[in-house]
């Protein structure tokens, strides 16, 4: 579905990310974590054409899309929930999310159906349609950016650091949600700082660090391992 080959960005003639390597197939959930620094919203960027990408290629469905327009990107099926969400704060919650649905010939409904749709999806927005989006608590307006990247019914979902500035409970929530796009059959590469979580809802990771993969492989084995123990969880 999404594969990425040998990508290099730069910042400045300085390497960002090098000679990245990555593949997240049909329905399939992925994560790549690392620390602050290591080029995972960097990474995000260059996949949706907000990065200058220096060498290597881009694929989303065999079709090449470095270089290409952010908005032909989306419009392929690649949804973005971006690092700190950036919801239009003076508009309405319901207002966000008609305002990135976008007629889709795979999709049987109109803009009002597609709302229904995120609501069912989301129930507790339900009582916060006609609130604006800033007086919304960190939680709540997760909710409206993954709501609204689904408004176009997309393939897959990239996901930049979903628990970022929310309590445990919420974060909690809102990687539940995430099981339950799942379902719906959606793909998911996952950006996330919190190891622990990512490695337990994801099929397979990949560790950057310093804007290389320094180690990939499933989940539930990269969860078990001493190294990531070591680095990432504070054991020995």
């Amino acid at each position: 579905m999404l594969e990425v080959s040998d990508l290099c960005v730069q910042y400045d003639e300085v390497s960002v990310l090098k000679r990245i390597q990555l593949v997240v197939r049909p329905s399939e959930f992925v994560a790549v974590i690392g620390s602050n620094g290591a080029g995972k919203s960097t990474l995000c960027g260059a996949i949706f054409g907000l990065m200058k990408v220096e060498a290597g290629i881009i694929r989303f469905l065999g079709n090449e899309i470095q270089g290409r327009p952010t908005y032909e990107i989306a419009r392929m099926g690649l949804g973005y929930v971006p690092e700190g969400r950036r919801l239009f704060g003076d508009m309405t919650v319901v207002e966000n999310l008609r305002i990135a649905y976008r007629k889709n010939p795979a999709s049987d409904g109109t803009a009002n159906h597609m709302v229904d749709r995120m609501l069912n999806l989301f129930p507790e927005l339900k009582d916060h349609l006609k609130q604006m989006a800033s007086t919304l608590s960190g939680g709540q307006q997760q909710m409206v950016a993954l709501a609204r990247a689904m408004m176009s019914n997309p393939k897959m979902l990239v996901v930049d650091e979903l628990s970022l500035g929310l309590s445990p409970i919420a974060a909690k929530k809102m990687f539940t949600h995430l099981q339950v796009l799942r379902k719906d059959g959606v793909g998911l590469l996952l950006v996330e700082q919190n190891v622990r979580q990512a490695l337990r809802l994801t099929d397979r990771a990949y560790i950057l660090s310093h804007g290389k993969i320094d180690l990939d492989g499933k989940s539930a084995d990269l969860l078990c391992n001493p190294e990531i123990e070591k680095s990432y969880f504070g054991t020995t």
